[in-house]
């Protein structure tokens, strides 16, 4: 267990160190990736590289103390703050859609403190019909405030309103006032607790008879301000200011009423095209701001004013669809522009997209060299990302073809419908309706009622357009929450609109303008504005003769369900493409594997022989290119066997002639890089074994009987030279010359294993009616030269040293000192712990041939059992004796050894001290003796 763990930990710590130079790509691709996310949120709001601010379908904007800016923007789903320096602060994004809900924010008001105040309307599906309304707070930095509990209104399921009731939250200072209309004509103000949840009436407020809320603005009613759908000012304590009764009404239209510190009405006017202030206590002197032709020239993109607010410091904010404004003066605005902070943000995020880009190549790049890949992770890497980009492909191209028919589908249903309001909507009625004037009247109430069955299921929305000249008027809506009486020109449809026109017979034609519906025709058309995004369609409305086109009617609906249902399409067409290419990417690997197969069962091969395994055959039945190669891949292995066996043979054969240690020795690995002239200097034990009296064994064999006694002898004896780290240098006719370079101790055991080998074949012989042999063993331990020898023909190794030439004297002495095994004194101090062999020290010999005395033991543990036993026992003895000689006590020496012979009469070295002393007890010592036997 704990071995197979190690091995896991190996493994993976291969792995990590393999993709160690990819860890800190890994790590610095996460924190780029966190950024993008991070900032497309949250500092994204539009170009990168602008310096004004452009926003997306902005709807509501407001200020606090600290002149930080409030937005609603993204067609109702995102607040953004900016602070006075031009920073984005935070951006809450829109909340989790309920099932079947989708969340608008419509009002927002900041206190003193920096919160925020946010009124969201949850309406259903088709965005219609609204299920409840909700007062939430945020904190400073943005967060939801969980410590401040919602205020919820919650309408009955089986009567859901067109519109909320709240009209607009206003915070003052610390606290929080709300307006909610309980009918058409009563608007109570409330005073939310400071902890949220629940509200207090405060007062109440009576629209004049007729009258129906716009916007109001105000914490009290003495100071309140508020505008209505009949294009009409009205302040709670001096009642009508703008316009006065006996003033043209042109194309007055006041909303977005603000009212300021020192109680002046701030509003917008001509249908979101000019801002104007009017002070309550002279109603008839009203104070045009910014014409809407200044407005016109300043704003090139042509959008209406959304919204305006009064900044701490009394100057005015105003927010068309894509711009925020300072009004700094008379006619004067100026856009307001991101900090220099901001703008470096924004551009460091542009920089920071490119080198997440940059850094994903380079880590492809990084992973596709990093080590090799097998053929089946090559054509996966070919496969998988076609299979993906095709399942993606087919998967966009099928949810746009669904879209596409969907979109179809609907076009002609709402056609269909258009057709209807010929039926629906008497034009005497329509006639009867003239200006803002005349919103809620008879005739305005009368096309509603009659409208509201043609949807019992609150899908769509319609509008009734009203023909004067070349403009046409909004005059009757499904949801009284729009600009009565706003006209548009006929000539264009509007930059954010596309049409396609119908005429009689069907023919599609792109629509650049509304006059085709003069002739009868009908529009199918589609549109995004700050409310989201709408599918509709247009068609003309008769007079009563049907003569002539009077107006349009307009009948749609908000795309976010059909988006969403889209959205469903596609997430099911994705999973099933997921699954598809699950199974797809499944077959390739299959179908890839099983024609790569064969290929690995090679690869896998060839590593196999590479490995050694020479009989290896492989049987590949794909019948193909495939089968073919592997019958050739059979034949080069067939081939590699001979040539290796071919090699092995010559190499074991040269081993025969060279041992595998002597070249190892050289610093060579085989025989082939042997030269001339390789040496080696080393300090090595030597060791010499013969047989005694082989010439005259060997007369009495015919040449053939001594080459096979010959093998016979060294099959035996040579395992012991070899099993103890020996070398044989050479043979020697009748002995062995052989090399130890470990250790003297080796050469040692080496020659006791051949004495046990010789006991044991000469019992053989002796069963085989033969006579015993007998060996001598000289050891002897010195420097000598390694080396190849001869000329480039012919060469041998050989080794050239004095104490070879010694090692062969000491095997000779063997016989003639009654030894078998004789080693030099270097030879016996080499050894670690000399006290493991049975030994005797047979004094300082003075060896012809050697021009030094050395000293010589008798390793008598190489002896015959008998001979071992007598030697022991003399032991003591015989060293009494050899300390007595050296120290020329001759008679003594005579004495000790001539009892050693009693004992052991076969003590050839015994013998020679005894004659010596003898001889020298009788005489006085020659001069310059030095206590050393001479031996020839």
């Amino acid at each position: 267990m704990e071995k197979h763990f190690l091995l896991e930990v190996n493994k993976v710590n291969g792995i990590l160190s393999r993709y160690k130079r990819l860890i800190p790509h890994l790590v610095l691709l996460a924190l780029l990736v966190s950024g993008v996310v991070y900032g497309w949120d949250n500092y994204l709001m539009s170009n990168p590289f602008a310096r004004m601010m452009e926003l997306k379908d902005l709807t509501r904007v407001t200020t606090d103390n600290s002149n930080n800016i409030y937005i609603i923007m993204k067609a109702k789903n995102k607040i953004v703050k900016i602070d006075a320096a031009g920073n984005i602060v935070y951006v809450i994004n829109q909340a989790k859609y309920p099932a079947y809900t989708f969340i608008d924010y419509t009002d927002i008001s900041a206190d003193a403190k920096g919160n925020l105040y946010a009124l969201r309307l949850y309406k259903e599906y088709n965005g219609f019909l609204v299920r409840k309304e909700e007062i939430v707070r945020y904190t400073a930095e943005g967060k939801l405030d969980t410590g401040w509990k919602p205020y919820v209104k919650e309408f009955p399921e089986n009567s859901l309103p067109v519109e909320g009731s709240i009209h607009a939250i206003v915070a003052d200072q610390n606290d929080l006032y709300y307006y909610d209309s309980a009918d058409d004509q009563s608007i109570g103000r409330y005073k939310m607790a400071s902890a949220g949840g629940v509200s207090t009436l405060v007062d109440q407020l009576q629209l004049p008879s007729g009258r129906h809320l716009n916007s109001i603005n105000g914490t009290d009613l003495s100071s309140t301000a508020y505008s209505t759908h009949q294009g009409e000012l009205y302040s709670t304590a001096e009642g009508k200011l703008y316009p006065l009764d006996n003033e043209p009404k042109g194309d007055s239209y006041p909303e977005w009423v603000q009212m300021s510190k020192d109680h002046q009405v701030y509003f917008v006017d001509q249908y979101g095209q000019s801002i104007k202030k009017v002070n309550p206590q002279q109603p008839g002197n009203v104070e045009t701001l910014l014409t809407k032709e200044a407005f016109d020239k300043l704003d090139e993109q042509g959008d209406n004013i959304n919204d305006i607010t009064i900044r701490s410091d009394g100057k005015l904010i105003l927010a068309t669809n894509s711009k925020v404004y300072l009004v700094a003066g008379h006619n004067q605005l100026v856009q307001l522009t991101y900090s220099p902070w901001m703008r470096l943000i924004h551009v460091l995020y542009g920089a920071l997209l490119l080198a997440t880009a940059l850094l994903v190549l380079w880590i492809l790049v990084i992973l596709w060299n990093l080590k090799e890949y097998s053929l089946i992770t090559k054509q996966m890497m070919y496969f998988i990302p076609v299979i993906l980009l095709f399942m993606f492909f087919l998967t966009q191209y099928a949810t746009v073809k669904f879209k596409t028919h969907l979109m179809e589908e609907v076009d002609r249903k709402l056609i269909f419908l258009a057709h209807d309001g010929q039926n629906l909507i008497d034009s005497t009625l329509l006639d009867r309706i003239h200006s803002a004037q005349d919103f809620g009247n008879d005739a305005y109430r009368t096309i509603q009622q009659k409208m509201s069955y043609a949807d019992n299921f609150s899908k769509f929305y319609w509008i009734v357009y009203k023909i004067d000249g070349d403009r046409y008027y909004q005059t009757v809506e499904s949801d009284n929450n729009f600009r009565m009486f706003e006209g548009y020109s006929l000539d264009n449809t509007g930059s954010s609109e596309s049409c396609q026109s119908r005429d009689v017979n069907g023919v599609a034609h792109e629509a650049k303008d509304y006059r085709g519906l003069i002739k009868g025709d009908f529009y199918a058309c589609s549109g995004v504005d700050q409310q989201g995004s709408w599918r509709y369609a247009i068609g003309p409305l008769f007079n009563a003769d049907k003569s002539r086109v009077i107006g349009f009617y307009e009948t749609g609906i908000n795309t976010f369900a059909t988006n969403q249902r889209v959205s469903d399409i596609n997430r099911m067409l994705i999973g099933f493409s997921a699954g598809m290419t699950m199974i797809m990417i499944a077959l390739c690997i299959f179908i890839i594997r099983r024609s790569v197969t064969p290929i690995i069962l090679l690869q896998e091969s060839a590593g196999l022989i590479a490995q050694g395994h020479w009989d290896l055959q492989v049987s590949i039945d794909s019948k193909d290119e495939v089968a073919s190669l592997g019958k050739t891949f059979n034949g080069m292995a067939a081939s590699i066997r001979r040539n290796i066996a071919e090699i092995t043979d010559f190499k074991n054969a040269s081993y025969r002639f060279v041992p595998q240690e002597y070249i190892h020795y050289l610093g060579k690995k085989s025989i082939l890089e042997i030269q001339l002239g390789d040496q080696l200097q080393q300090d090595m034990t030597i060791l010499m074994t013969n047989i005694r009296s082989f010439y005259s064994l060997s007369k009495s064999m015919s040449p053939g009987d001594s080459f096979s006694f010959m093998n016979a002898y060294l099959n035996r004896f040579v395992p012991a030279v070899s099993g103890h780290n020996g070398i044989i240098n050479k043979y020697l006719g009748s002995g062995i010359f052989a090399l130890f370079p470990s250790s003297a101790e080796m050469a040692i055991q080496s020659a006791i294993e051949m004495r046990k080998v010789l006991d044991r074949y000469n019992a053989e012989r002796k069963q085989h009616l033969r006579e015993p042999i007998e060996i001598g063993i000289g050891i002897h331990k010195g420097p000598l030269m390694l080396g190849i020898i001869g000329e480039k023909t012919r060469m041998e190794g050989n080794v050239i040293s004095e104490d070879v030439n010694l090692a062969v004297i000491l095997e000779k002495l063997t016989e003639e000192l009654g030894a078998t095994i004789l080693v030099t004194e270097e030879t016996l101090l080499s050894v670690t712990d000399p006290a493991k062999f049975f030994y005797r020290d047979l004094g300082v010999l003075q060896v012809s041939g050697v021009d030094q005395p050395m000293r010589l033991f008798d390793i008598f543990e190489g002896d015959s059992a008998a001979l071992f036993e007598l030697k022991l026992h003399t032991k003591e003895l015989f060293d009494q004796g050899i300390a007595h000689y050296q120290k020329g006590e001759f008679m003594q020496a005579r004495e000790i050894f001539l009892n050693v012979i009693r004992h052991n009469r076969w003590d050839l070295m015994a013998k020679r001290y005894f004659f010596e002393s003898d001889k020298l007890s009788q005489s006085t010592a020659p001069a310059g003796w030095g206590g050393a036997l001479r031996v020839s």
